[in-house]
């Protein structure tokens, strides 16, 4: 009996999600980026998410890296000589120009293994 139950709840669960699984237009809005088209429908094969999301995410990396170099230079101009401040501001620069490295480097590593993927 406690069998069967479960099993007449299994077909329940995966027949109320049938209407998920249509092509449907998606229900949330991705932002545009440059490079990349944002997934329209749920039918959107996933090389397109990944390459959406790969360049996503090397944008909003770059930019905040570009901030955390301006901030580690604005640190470093207003330490009046300071010695601490000063190595703050040499660490924020360091880690900034090192967070930039890697960037290029997963750019150039996905570059190597499929050119096709990051046809801009």
């Amino acid at each position: 009996m406690k069998s069967s139950l479960f099993a007449l709840a299994i077909i329940v669960l995966l027949l109320s999600s049938w209407p998920a699984l249509s092509q449907e237009p998606l229900e949330l809005q991705y932002p545009s980026v440059p490079g990349a088209q944002a997934p329209t429908t749920t039918d959107t094969p996933i090389a397109n998410y990944a390459k959406y999301v790969f360049v996503f995410i090397i944008s909003i990396s770059g930019i905040i890296g570009l901030f955390i170099l301006i901030y580690g230079g604005f640190v470093y101009f207003t330490s009046a000589g300071d010695p601490s401040k000063t190595n703050e501001a040499k660490a924020y620069i360091k880690s900034a120009i090192l967070g930039m490295i890697i960037l290029l480097l997963s750019y150039l590593i996905a570059k190597t293994i499929n050119p096709q993927i990051l046809n801009w």
